[in-house]
């Protein structure tokens, strides 16, 4: 048996007391808090990470090691062995991306995503498209070449420029590279703002290089290290802004509210809304279930590929409220999806997307409080005249049940005669239905890869409640369904999921 070299074997001797210690206080913070653990310790970087994730609640690793990633592997490893983290390994950089946003997304567990230094990188960073379009917030790990200069790296990206990983990282959400040790608490501070926030979250990208990673932290302040910093709710500060919301919803005759995937988490605030402004909704593919399906002021999907009822609503509403949507080219038309519309209501706590349109009072704001201070005030100034909006509810409902009927005709007509293979063959409406019905009478949760059968699939499904189907329109990136499902092996509290994948068409 090879001998540990002594160094090696004091600094592992001092991990693994350090890690029993922890999980037998209850955790880093009861450790701390009680005395157990010392306190300043000396460390490394590698495990300095560990434990200052620890302190945001990430606790599970999702990992393809390579050289790049040694000395964090033997961390985990340790730290796995004491029962305080658990890794997974996976054969698949971007298949452990889509399961780490999945895992987020659905779970509300956030994870970290860890590689080697070089192409295994890229497919994770490549897979990160689908956290960074749906705002989910979700730690990427990856290896990095040495900060010595002794050379290109052979897995390297092949330029004669500094941290070139980072640079390339940072232009999708933010990222930091560890090139000094001591720089962990700016790093870990950073990530958590990114990782954690109720808005606009996305990956956040922390660069190891390998001689950084087994590097002494002396004295480090365990205390000092952050734990999860997600910004308070925040409110409207004027009210007038309010005020004069107030009065568009009390002088417009046909409004529409536009629910996007932002509004996800708050289902009885926007429904609130819509009832109380005498309006309709038509919702983005990522917000199915924030209204229930056979809600009557429910109109479904709108834009290109859009449902009538939903079309209908939008083309002819005199004013726009919208709720949590970045406005996404395909959602409302190219910008062309709104007609009719007079003014716009925007509430949305991104300053780039609350100014979305011309003619908007921006609520900027979590969709939560900022709906609370506008049924307040809706309220308050004598509620809206359901008799000016009686006209409106009766026109779109009649154009929901031509949807309806339009849909139940498809159903009725399973098969068709397909010329090509000559023979019947079931409709992809009518496959695509049948299996969204066993998942709703089973619990399960639907996935959705890009394409025809994710269009279909939104207009399909007859969600009653949020996150029963998750629909990847963010980047439309095939192949996230099917990796999705991985993250029901790593959850938790794990729910069945069915995946639903096409050609991309």
């Amino acid at each position: 048996m090879t001998q540990i070299p002594i160094q090696h074997a004091a600094r592992l001797e001092a991990m693994e007391k350090r890690a029993r210690t922890i999980a037998g206080a209850g955790g880093l913070d009861a450790a701390l808090a009680t005395g157990a653990l010392a306190n300043p310790v000396d460390t490394t970087l590698a495990e300095g990470l560990v434990l200052g994730l620890l302190k945001q609640g990430v606790r599970k690793y999702l990992a393809v090691f390579g050289h790049g990633s040694t000395d964090l592997a033997e961390v985990l490893r340790v730290y796995e062995a004491a029962g305080l983290t658990r890794t997974y390994n996976f054969r698949h950089e971007t298949a452990m991306a889509h399961a780490a946003t999945a895992l987020k997304w659905l779970y509300g567990e956030t994870a970290a995503v860890v590689t080697s230094i070089g192409p295994g990188a890229l497919q994770a960073f490549a897979g990160s498209l689908a956290a960074a379009s749906n705002g989910i917030g979700v730690y990427h790990i990856y290896g990095d070449e040495t900060t010595h200069g002794e050379g290109p790296n052979m897995q390297a990206i092949p330029k004669h420029a500094q941290g070139l990983f980072g640079q390339l990282a940072a232009l999708m959400g933010e990222s930091y590279v560890l090139h000094t040790p001591e720089a962990l608490r700016a790093a870990l501070r950073r990530g958590s703002v990114a990782v954690h926030r109720s808005f606009r979250a996305g990956p956040f990208f922390l660069l190891l290089p390998l001689n950084t990673q087994p590097a002494r932290i002396a004295q480090l302040n365990l205390e000092a290290l952050p734990g999860a910093l997600p910004p308070p709710p925040m409110a409207v500060g004027d009210p007038a802004a309010v005020a004069e919301a107030v009065d568009l919803i009390r002088t417009h005759r046909r409004i529409v509210v536009k629910v996007g995937g932002g509004a996800r988490a708050f289902p009885r605030q926007v429904r609130a809304l819509v009832v109380a402004a005498g309006a309709v909704a038509v919702l983005s593919p990522g917000a199915l279930g924030v209204l229930p399906d056979a809600h009557p002021q429910n109109l479904g999907v709108m834009g290109s590929k859009g449902s009538l009822s939903g079309n209908y609503a939008t083309s002819q509403a005199d004013l726009l409220i919208v709720s949590g949507s970045r406005g996404v080219c395909q959602a409302d038309c190219s910008g062309t999806g709104y007609a009719s519309a007079e003014a716009v209501i925007n509430i949305n706590a991104d300053l780039g997307d609350v100014t979305h349109y011309n003619r908007t009072v921006a609520l900027a704001g979590d969709i939560g409080v900022v709906a609370g201070q506008l049924l307040e005030a809706l309220q308050k100034a004598g509620g809206a005249d359901p008799t000016r909006a009686a006209a409106w509810l009766g026109a779109t409902a009649a154009k929901k049940r031509e949807w309806d009927a339009l849909k139940a005709d498809r159903y009725a007509r399973p098969v068709l005669h397909d010329e090509q293979w000559g023979r019947p063959v079931l409709t992809q409406p009518a496959a695509i239905k049948v299996a969204c019905d066993f998942a709703k009478s089973i619990g399960a949760v639907k996935f959705f890869d890009a394409g025809d059968v994710q269009a279909v699939g939104f207009q399909v499904a007859e969600d009653d409640e949020p996150n029963r189907t998750i629909t990847e329109t963010g980047a439309s990136y095939m192949g996230f369904a099917v990796s999705a499902l991985l993250a029901s092996g790593v959850a938790d509290r794990p729910r069945y999921g069915i995946a639903f994948s096409g050609d991309g068409s």
